[in-house]
């Protein structure tokens, strides 16, 4: 099988992203450098600023209950993105040593 790679966003310069995170209808990436959350849809072909001013969030994962995290390099924590737009951190500085990079939501348990 051969692959086909498609740019859907940038160029990107310094070209580093991350993340990335489905949510069912759409993929989303961050563009670590500007702070930023994309996301690309596979169906219109459009890819659209979803969230700014990330603090240099990287790695993205998404829990059961369909709840954005992040990893903020800049802040040094584990966050989650509220659908309000706030941001509510998880994990802090203290004891994310030294920069969280990817991350992974595992399944709920009692």
């Amino acid at each position: 099988m051969a692959w086909a790679f498609e740019m859907v966003a940038g160029p990107f310069n310094p070209r580093l992203t991350e993340g990335p995170a489905w949510d069912g209808q759409a993929l989303l990436f961050t563009h670590i450098p500007a702070s930023r959350i994309l996301r690309y849809d596979p169906q219109t072909g459009a890819c659209t600023v979803f969230r700014e001013h990330t603090n240099h969030t990287n790695g993205l994962a998404f829990d059961a209950e369909g709840r954005l995290y992040g990893c903020c390099s800049g802040g040094r924590s584990i966050v989650r993105f509220e659908a309000d737009g706030t941001t509510t951190t998880i994990v802090g500085r203290r004891v994310v040593y030294p920069n969280p990079a990817d991350n992974s939501i595992g399944p709920k348990t009692r």
